[in-house]
Formats: structure tokens, sequence, C-alpha cells
């Protein structure tokens, strides 16, 4: 998978946010990627929280460096799984092939696991990478070049 240009940061103009309990009955997300149908959401954030002892068990998030075509994994299919431990923040591209394993907990809403959902993107074209070279050459045109012993 490309890397996402980190020039391209700067450019993020919104953001979805969602709090989630997992844990009644054996809830869990099948393969799948974060974009919506614009294309808008760029980076996903996932905070995991829960209470202390850990009263729940499952609800691993599968990463996957593969595509997904029609729901079926396409390339490679390295899995990363992590743990929902509490207080842990996950941060991945929102086109990253994903998953999350089944959750099984006691009934009582406290002891379920929350998760803090946050989506970052951009909505509208980003710069183009014609504006990105002027605006380096701009900032750089104050710059002079250092030689370091090499001949031209």
């Amino acid at each position: 998978m490309p890397l996402f240009p980190l020039c391209k940061y700067r450019d993020m103009n919104v953001w979805e946010t969602q709090i989630r309990r997992y844990g009644s009955g054996s809830q869990f997300f099948a393969r799948h990627d974060d974009r919506k149908v614009a294309d808008e959401r760029t980076v996903t954030i996932n905070y995991y929280t829960f209470r202390m002892p850990k009263r729940f068990a499952g609800r691993e998030l599968c990463l996957t460096d593969s595509l997904l075509l029609g729901g079926t994994l396409v390339g490679r299919s390295d899995v990363a799984e992590i743990e929902p431990r509490n207080d842990r923040m996950v941060i991945f591209g929102s086109r990253t092939v994903h998953s999350v394993k089944p959750t099984k907990s006691p009934a009582r809403f406290g002891d379920g696991r929350f998760s803090l959902n946050i989506w970052v993107g951009r909505r509208g074209k980003f710069d183009s990478d014609n504006q990105m070279v002027a605006n380096i050459a701009r900032l750089n045109s104050h710059v002079k070049p250092v030689h370091y012993g090499c001949s031209s």
C-alpha cells in the first residue's frame, strides 16, 4: 500500500467521531475499509477504554495489507492482530482493510469495551503535485545550496 505523503495532512478539513460500546451478544465487524463514497476519510483513529480489570474477551482489531474485492482478500494477506488494551490508541490509513473479532462480555453495560472512533479526511481536492512543488520551491528560494565536496 503506498504511503500517504505527510505534507498532505495540513490539508485535512473534515472529521467524524463515533462512540461505541461492544459486548452484548457476539458483536464483530467483517473485513472492510473505512472509506466513504466520497473518499473523504484518510486516517482512522481508534481509542479503547474499559473498566479494569477487563471483563470481556475478544474484540481484537485485525489489520491486513491486502485489498478487498467483492468481499475477498486479494494479494498478500499478512495480518497484524491488535489487542484492545485500556487507554490504547491505534492509528491507521482509512483504506487499510481490517476486521474486528467477536466480543463476549457480561450483560452489564459498564463491563463492555468502549471505543472512540475518529476519522480525519479532506473534502475537496488536494493541491496538485505541481502546486506542492511550487510551494516547496518558493520556501527553498531563500536557502543557499551547500556542496559537500562533490564536483559537478
